[in-house]
């Protein structure tokens, strides 16, 4: 995230717009989709966000994302932040392999799709399980200053399935987090 807007290539755009501290991402696409102010810029963002992390993909052989998905159960769940389609793509490729854990994307996934109307989830391409409708692209970027999970169904009904396996759970571990700046305390 520390240098996405420049792998992006945003920054001309940013300044353009008129918006200057691009030091964390998460605050400035705060700032611009709470401002209202540029929202040419919100959908740049928006669309550049999805279409760099939708061209990333697992190499052929084994990562440490198919070792997690292999050593883990089918009662129980792996929930991520990680808008990168690797921990969906070891899924898939191994789900034929073993019993695979269910995984859950707390802030939107670029493999993964949904249908609103059915409240299905599955992957990119695939369609409806109940209605036969292409699944549509979660979303990827909230503010972060006013989280609101809960005005997205898909990211709330997520939430929410990680609030249950949790009191179901008997062990909890946690790899690699690092909150946002807008997670601290005021």
């Amino acid at each position: 995230m520390a240098d996405l807007i420049e792998l992006l290539g945003l920054a001309p755009a940013i300044a353009n717009a008129g918006f200057s501290d691009t030091s964390d991402f998460e605050s400035l696409y705060d700032e611009i989709a709470t401002s209202g102010k540029a929202p040419d810029l919100k959908a740049e963002i928006e669309a550049k966000v999805e279409a760099y992390f939708a061209t990333l993909e697992l190499p052929a052989s084994p990562t440490l994302y198919d070792y997690l998905i292999l050593s883990l159960r089918e009662s129980d769940c792996i929930a991520t932040f990680n808008w990168d389609p690797f921990l969906a793509q070891a899924f898939r490729r191994n789900r034929q392999i073993a019993r695979v854990p269910k995984l859950l994307f707390l802030h939107g996934n670029v493999e993964v799709g949904l249908c609103p109307i059915d409240r299905v989830k599955g992957f990119r391409g695939d369609k409806c399980q109940k209605c036969g409708a292409p699944l549509q692209r979660s979303r990827l970027l909230y503010p972060v200053r006013q989280k609101n999970y809960n005005s997205d169904p898909f990211i709330e009904g997520e939430w929410k399935e990680l609030e249950n396996s949790l009191g179901r759970g008997y062990m909890l571990t946690i790899f690699g987090y690092s909150a946002p700046k807008t997670d601290g305390d005021g």
